[in-house]
């Protein structure tokens, strides 16, 4: 088990329909952290740091936490589709000179300073195609995650 930290940032507030996760979302994000668990020692989570919608926090708590653990973190994992915050994440992992690791969804049209952020830090693009949903895609990006 590899001893860097991992910060997985993907979109939460678009997934929620009435108080309820997109149940094939959730699995998704829930099977990735997992395995990436398995490989390394620390893995952050925002969703399961709020138990996965069940306790939510505001913004004024979680941006200054966020950027706690980003500040601790290694390696970035990205899942932007359309966020803005993680397009935040994305740009507080470059200033901060961390490794990221770009996932980048054909469904979304991504801004061309996200998609091109390997022009000025250490950045791997993956691109998949949630379309169809995201479990297809689960298979594909582990193979970049070793």
């Amino acid at each position: 088990m590899e001893s860097k930290k991992i910060f997985i940032a993907c979109p939460i507030s678009k997934h929620f329909e009435k108080n309820k996760m997109d149940e094939d979302y959730q699995i998704f994000i829930k099977e990735l952290y997992n395995y990436i668990k398995k490989r390394y020692e620390n893995v952050f989570l925002a969703l399961e740091r709020e138990k996965y919608g069940q306790e939510k926090m505001s913004g004024e708590v979680c941006t200054p936490l966020d950027y706690k653990e980003m500040k601790d973190t290694d390696i970035l994992i990205a899942i932007p589709e359309d966020s803005m915050g993680v397009a935040v994440e994305i740009g507080w992992a470059s200033a901060l000179r961390k490794n990221i690791i770009l996932i980048l969804d054909k469904k979304y049209k991504a801004s061309p300073l996200v998609k091109n952020i390997d022009t000025v830090t250490n950045c791997k693009r993956i691109y998949i195609d949630t379309t169809d949903g995201y479990q297809k895609c689960l298979d594909y990006i582990k193979t970049f995650i070793k």
